[in-house]
C-alpha cells in the first residue's frame, strides 16, 4: 500500500486521519478500525493536516497550493487559494476561530474559516516550514528556509522577535503547554528551547535527527523527537531530552532581566519575571 507520512486524531479521540505522498487523506473510526470517507479534492501531494479542536472540521494542505477545509463525512466546506507556491503546513488556533499556513511561497497567512484570508505575513526571506499557535496567548511562530524562528502578536500583527540561533533550515516548531517556552528544530539535528520572550534557553544537537518531527510532553518537561536513521531516511528512533522547567525560565528570566523591566514597548509581559 502507500507509504503513511502522517497520523493525527481529532477532539473526539475517535476519528484519525491518516495521509501519506499521495493527494487523499483517509479518515478513520479508531473503535470500528474502518474507514469513514476518504478525501480526494487536493490535485498533488498533502503535506499536512490538523483537526479542529472545537468543531468537526479537517484541514489539509497541499503541492496544489490550496489549504481545504473537510467535514467527517468527506464534504469540502472551503478551498483557500490565495498561496503562491505549495503549502507545507497548516494549524489551528486553540479555540479553533483561526487557521494559520504556511507555504513555499515565504508567507504565512491567516484565515477566518468562514471569510477566508484575514492577513498575509511576509517577514521570511525563504520557503516558510512551520506555523504554530501559543496555547495560551495571541503569539504564533514560524519556522523558515532561511534558518530565522519568528514571533508575532496575530492580534496586532506585530512582530516581537526574530530569533536567530540556527545555522540551517528549520523545519518544525513546538510550544510547551502553558505557551512559556517554544522548541524548534533545523536540519542540521539542532533543537533550541526559547523563551516566550526570544532568549535562548538551551541548545541539543543530534546530528541524524531530520528535524521535522518535534513536541513537549504533557507537562513540558520532555522534548520528544524523532531520529533519522542517517542511511535509511524511513527508518529511525524516539529520543526524549529531559529538562528544568523552573531552572531554564529562571535562567531566561536572569537573563532577560533588564529587557523586560525597561523596554518601552513591552506591556503585558513586563511582569513575567517577577
Amino acid at each position: 500500500g502507500n507509504r503513511v507520512e502522517s497520523v493525527h486524531f481529532g477532539a473526539d479521540g475517535k476519528t484519525f486521519a491518516v495521509s501519506g505522498v499521495e493527494d487523499v487523506v483517509q479518515l478513520w473510526n479508531r473503535d470500528s478500525k474502518k474507514i469513514v470517507a476518504t478525501l480526494k479534492e487536493h490535485r498533488d501531494r498533502i503535506n499536512s493536516v490538523s483537526f479542529s479542536p472545537t468543531s468537526q472540521i479537517l484541514a489539509s494542505a497541499s503541492d496544489d497550493q490550496t489549504v481545504r477545509l473537510w467535514d467527517f463525512d468527506g464534504n469540502t466546506l472551503h478551498i483557500f487559494d490565495q498561496h503562491k507556491d505549495k503549502v507545507n503546513r497548516v494549524r489551528f488556533s486553540h479555540d479553533g476561530k483561526i487557521l494559520a499556513s504556511a507555504s513555499d511561497d515565504k508567507t504565512v497567512k491567516l484565515w477566518n474559516l468562514k471569510a477566508g484570508l484575514i492577513t498575509t505575513i511576509e517577514e521570511h526571506k525563504s520557503p516558510v516550514r512551520d506555523v504554530i499557535f501559543n496555547p495560551n496567548s495571541s503569539k504564533i511562530a514560524s519556522a523558515s528556509d532561511d534558518s530565522t524562528v519568528i514571533l508575532w502578536d496575530y492580534q496586532s500583527g506585530k512582530l516581537e522577535h526574530r530569533l536567530s540561533g540556527h545555522s540551517a533550515s528549520v523545519k518544525n516548531l513546538s510550544f510547551s503547554p502553558n505557551g512559556e517556552m517554544l522548541a524548534s528544530a533545523d536540519d542540521s539535528g539542532a533543537v533550541k528551547i526559547w523563551s516566550r520572550d526570544g532568549i535562548m534557553l538551551k541548545s541539543f544537537n543530534q546530528e541524524s535527527f531530520a528535524g521535522d518531527n518535534i513536541s513537549f510532553n504533557s507537562d513540558g518537561q520532555q522534548i520528544f523527537a524523532w531520529i533519522r536513521d542517517k542511511e535509511n531516511y524511513y527508518y529511525g528512533k524516539p529520543l526524549l531530552w529531559s529538562m528544568n522547567l523552573n531552572n531554564l525560565l529562571k535562567i531566561g528570566c536572569q537573563k532577560a532581566g533588564d529587557y523586560l523591566k525597561n523596554n518601552p514597548n513591552l506591556q503585558d509581559d513586563r511582569s513575567l519575571c517577577d
